[in-house]
């Protein structure tokens, strides 16, 4: 289960898989990350139709401390290092973004916007 987070700030938490069952007990988001958009989903059918179109399906989280770009490519210079220091030929933003993306931590890619 994955974290969606908006610029802003506002996170979701991806319940797809377990959409059905959460749809009991909470109210449930179909999530567009890239339009940072979302609808309630207020029936089994609307479920139901989500699901079919492959939408991501979340319960919501809130506000959280979201980190600063600069947070940000501070983690990624310390991942470099930790490679660098156990001598792993990799070290590139490939591998970074990779680990990055394990931890739900932003990229390189999310953050190279930033610097322009």
């Amino acid at each position: 289960m994955a974290l969606i987070q908006y610029k802003d700030g506002y996170t979701f938490k991806d319940v797809t898989k377990e959409a059905k069952e959460a749809f009991k007990t909470f109210p449930l988001y179909r999530v567009n990350q890239e339009e940072e958009t979302e609808a309630l989903i207020e029936t089994i059918e609307d479920l139901n139709e989500a699901i079919e179109r492959d939408c991501k399906i979340c319960i919501e989280v809130g506000y959280i401390n979201k980190p600063t770009i600069e947070e940000e490519r501070e983690k990624h210079q310390k991942v470099r290092e930790i490679l660098q220091s156990y001598n792993n030929p990799e070290y590139g933003d490939c591998i970074v973004d990779e680990i990055c993306f394990i931890f739900g931590a932003a990229t390189t890619t999310d953050t190279e916007e930033e610097q322009h």
